[in-house]
């Protein structure tokens, strides 16, 4: 199984502070329509792991589950614990060729 190989080599690339707001940032920047929870989640686990050395086993894996309060809020609380915020920036694409019919302001139902 190739993943359990490569994984003690990137837990330990994500001890760098730069090296793990990187990979976060890489998850958080997937463009595919759709977000992508569960990939966030074992990020989050995987920053954790080096950052405490527990491991997802070891303590409890549904980082953005479980709880009451809003994810959003959640992971802002996650990130700042492991040592980082969060950045919003602007995509690559102009900005002001948007239109307001593509902006969404109501969440998902």
């Amino acid at each position: 199984m190739p993943e359990l190989a490569y994984r003690p080599y990137r837990i330990k690339n994500l001890k760098n502070p730069e090296h793990a707001a990187a990979y976060l940032t890489a998850i958080l920047a997937r463009d595919n329509g759709d977000f992508e929870r569960g990939l966030l989640q074992a990020a989050l686990a995987d920053v954790r792991e080096a950052v405490t050395g527990e491991t997802p086993e070891s303590s409890a894996n549904s980082l953005l589950t479980g709880t009451e309060e809003p994810a959003i809020d959640r992971l802002l609380q996650i990130l700042d614990a492991l040592g980082f915020q969060l950045t919003v920036i602007p995509k690559s694409e102009d900005f002001d060729s948007r239109s307001k019919s593509q902006i969404p302001l109501n969440p998902k139902s």
